[in-house]
């Protein structure tokens, strides 16, 4: 156990496991001062409920908006789901994903007795959510970006904070790929213009925390 790391955070349905706890602090640290961070962690190591308890952390519990973006439908679902059963579905708020498969929160919805989650399918949903000052968790893939990105140009506020998951698949030629790099870079240098107040990034590799480039 890291020192100093006695007590690592405990949430409805999990407590976090020291590294993860570590990784938390770290990253909630950073993002006091920084705009952008990336989170590295090892396969297996829980990145998805670190991500989590890095939102809880930082999200107004009322009125705070978080967006999680994933390569792929099945971990829309998977995200979700884990979401759902380490935090709890009051500290999610109103639950949304944008894709085009109806069935992809089913999942979800059989687990929770709070209030069903949706599928919204373009931007003027996702802007008539944002402006009613809710708390919001949303999650899209990659593909579905261009429908978040035009959400906010068309004077949705800023998420207050974005998850990008799986960043090593957000490099490349794909159409997904380039998506995400847009979404990234959208706001330029003024955060309260764009997609996100706080960023982070999460990856695969040895545990380490460090500002985005």
């Amino acid at each position: 156990m890291p020192a100093g790391l006695t007590n690592p955070r405990t949430y409805a349905g999990l407590t976090l496991w020291p590294e993860q706890d570590e990784a938390v602090t770290k990253a909630c640290k950073m993002l006091a001062h920084d705009p952008r961070v990336v989170t590295l962690m090892p396969c297996g190591s829980g990145k998805t409920v670190t991500g989590g308890a890095i939102a809880q952390e930082l999200v107004d519990p009322h009125t705070g908006s978080v967006l999680i973006t994933v390569p792929t439908l099945q971990l829309v679902a998977q995200t979700l789901t884990q979401w759902l059963w380490a935090f709890g579905p009051d500290a999610l708020g109103e639950v949304v994903a944008l894709c085009s498969d109806p069935h992809v929160l089913d999942q979800y919805n059989r687990g929770t007795s709070g209030i069903q989650a949706r599928i919204l399918s373009d931007a003027r949903e996702l802007a008539a959510l944002k402006a009613t000052g809710r708390r919001i968790t949303a999650v899209c893939t990659y593909q579905s970006l261009h429908e978040v990105i035009a959400a906010h140009r068309a004077g949705a506020d800023a998420w207050g904070l974005v998850i990008i998951d799986e960043l090593h698949r957000a490099d490349g030629n794909t159409r997904s790929s380039r998506s995400a790099c847009l979404m990234r870079h959208d706001a330029g240098h003024d955060s309260s213009a764009g997609p996100g107040k706080r960023w982070c990034s999460r990856s695969l590799g040895d545990q380490h925390v460090s500002k985005a480039a």
